[in-house]
């Protein structure tokens, strides 16, 4: 079958905007890790983040940059290079000049109302110097002890290993936040700035359709959003999510991929809530591989006019590129619009019955657990599950405890604690191995000790 994208005709160009982002100065060329900076602005998007915040850079990957809060408990902010209103460049200034040069402080203009934008550069120019950024904290108890969880979690998984065990890795949204793919909830179930963008556009449709407003990511992320009063600004954030999938695995999935050939990529199988394809593409068969919410490679009809997925193709993603306001609309009935084949909440159009791809993957999963739950010998990896939507951690928790066991990686210890089966906690004792350390960091402990 020919490419969607060239079954219909191009829509209009649409006008360009009238504010080119693009020539506005670029304040903070470069951020790395641990870089300490400060908010020029008050965010229009998140009304807890002020102009002035100050907080760490816990990733800087291509054009990727999250920032944690120190104000706000550790929330963490993504900006964008290739998103014009989320520059990190002109949004935000070093405080120890290590990557950036001399720091700037907020204009005192700065206003809630105002947007994401730079400062003058008068007032960045004038601004004082802070003082400097603090030491790095010695080795405490705290790093003794997560040292010895990595410990734990490798014997742990040598003795699987040494016992003929198989592996179950199961996947959360941290897994991938490393490799550039963003997140969409803090750990307290707020929303990111970035989705905050694409529910005021969607409400902004709704409103002019006489339809209820979407007040948080339930009532956003539904079938409905594809019918016609809202499609547009469905695709707006459908086209975001896919294109923003298109990254290469990071350090994290390289590690775990290493883990994988250890124990053998045929006594493996890995169930993941993300949608990003990144375990394929870090070498994982795509046979043991089950996607549990679906995938972002599939499209299918928003009405289920027929049962056919049609495969997202190069084709495809250049006409998201190059049209913003693309919707794509399903061939066979040339009517509906076309929709991820990715479960949303309240669904009732997914496609994922007898004969689907995911079915199918369901199906590979099920006689992998079977084989190894009867026999008690498969150990259970948990890494970046949420709490918020916490299907991957019951999981995890139900399947470890009639297996071998169960590390957890996770980066708050609070989710560590928490079990989500009230009964795991006893159930799991002495099977049971929280690490709270982000994801390549466990993993590249764990791996040297294995000597993977």
């Amino acid at each position: 079958m020919a490419s969607i994208a060239a079954m219909e005709p191009p829509p209009p160009v649409a006008p360009p905007d009238p504010v080119d982002f693009r020539s506005l100065p670029v304040i903070t060329p470069s951020l790395s890790v641990g870089d300490r900076v400060r908010a020029l602005l008050h965010s229009q998007y998140a009304s807890w983040r002020k102009a002035g915040d100050e907080g760490t850079v816990v990733q800087s990957k291509g054009n990727i940059v999250v920032v944690s809060w120190d104000a706000h408990e550790g929330r963490e902010t993504p900006f964008d290079t290739s998103d014009l209103l989320s520059d990190w460049r002109k949004l935000l200034v070093v405080l120890d000049g290590s990557a950036a040069g001399p720091a700037n402080t907020p204009p005192d203009s700065a206003s809630e109302e105002a947007s994401d934008g730079p400062p003058s550069t008068a007032a960045a120019a004038a601004a004082p110097a802070p003082a400097p950024a603090p030491a790095p904290a010695p080795d405490t108890p705290a790093t003794a002890a997560a040292a010895a969880s990595i410990t734990a979690a490798a014997r742990f998984l040598r003795e699987a290993k040494e016992a003929n065990s198989k592996l179950l890795v199961m996947t959360g949204a941290g897994m991938s936040v490393m490799s550039g793919v963003p997140v969409f909830r803090g750990s307290d179930g707020s929303m990111s700035e970035d989705f905050l963008k694409f529910l005021g556009g969607y409400n902004a449709a709704r409103r002019r359709a006489g339809l209820e407003e979407a007040n948080d990511w339930f009532n956003f992320s539904v079938s409905d959003m594809f019918k016609k009063p809202t499609e547009k600004e469905a695709w707006h954030y459908w086209r975001w999510r896919m294109l923003r999938a298109l990254v290469e695995p990071a350090e994290d999935y390289r590690l775990l991929q290493r883990l994988v050939d250890y124990f053998g990529p045929s006594n493996v199988f890995v169930v993941t809530s993300n949608c990003d394809m990144l375990h394929e593409r870090a070498g994982t068969p795509a046979e043991n591989v089950l996607e549990i919410h679906g995938s972002l490679g599939r499209v299918q009809c928003s009405e289920l006019c027929c049962g056919t997925l049609f495969p997202v193709d190069e084709a495809f993603l250049q006409r998201l590129r190059d049209e913003p306001d693309w919707v794509p609309r399903c061939p066979m009935c040339n009517d509906a619009c076309l929709r991820p084949n990715v479960m949303i909440f309240n669904d009732h159009t997914l496609e994922d019955g007898d004969g689907s791809a995911l079915h199918a993957q369901r199906c590979r999963r099920n006689e992998f657990v079977r084989g190894a739950s009867s026999t008690r010998s498969c150990a259970v990896l948990e890494i970046g599950a949420g709490v918020v939507v916490s299907s991957i951690r019951t999981e995890a928790e139900a399947l470890g405890t009639k297996g071998r066991g169960l590390v957890r990686i996770n980066p708050s210890e609070a989710e560590c604690d928490k079990m989500e089966i009230l009964a795991s906690k006893q159930a799991l004792r002495g099977r049971y191995f929280p690490v709270a350390k982000r994801s390549a960091e466990a993993l590249a402990g764990i791996v040297e000790e294995l000597g993977a």
